[in-house]
């Protein structure tokens, strides 16, 4: 039983299961950066939809994204935050909203906060 709370701990550290992980003021996705070094996996600094620069994770699929956060075919396939209205992303700041944005590893679209 150690060995599998030992083994959640470690794939929350890598996941960001805590609530700093992800958020606009998370370093694994969702905070703003300028390079990598301010983020846990990678910073997308020149995408005009992520202003200011967002720290994420490169993804394929949903599955290699942390929880409250979906891959996206933004920058090559990334997580972003998910949301369901306006109001869940103001705290990112001026021009982010929650937008439909084609999902990567499968169909449809996802609400995430992102700018235009």
């Amino acid at each position: 039983m150690p060995r599998m709370l030992l083994a959640a701990a470690g794939l929350c550290l890598v996941l960001g299961c805590g609530s700093d992980a992800v958020g606009p003021e998370g370093d694994l996705v969702g905070g703003a950066c300028a390079d990598d070094l301010q983020c846990r996996e990678t910073c997308v600094a020149s995408d005009s939809h992520y202003p200011g620069g967002m720290c994420t994770v490169r993804c394929e699929s949903d599955a290699a994204c942390p929880h409250d956060t979906m891959c996206v075919d933004d920058a090559g396939g990334i997580c972003a935050v998910t949301c369901l209205d306006p109001g869940d992303c103001a705290d990112f700041g001026r021009g982010w909203t929650c937008r439909s944005v084609g999902r990567k590893g499968a169909s449809g679209d996802t609400l995430v906060c992102r700018a235009d």
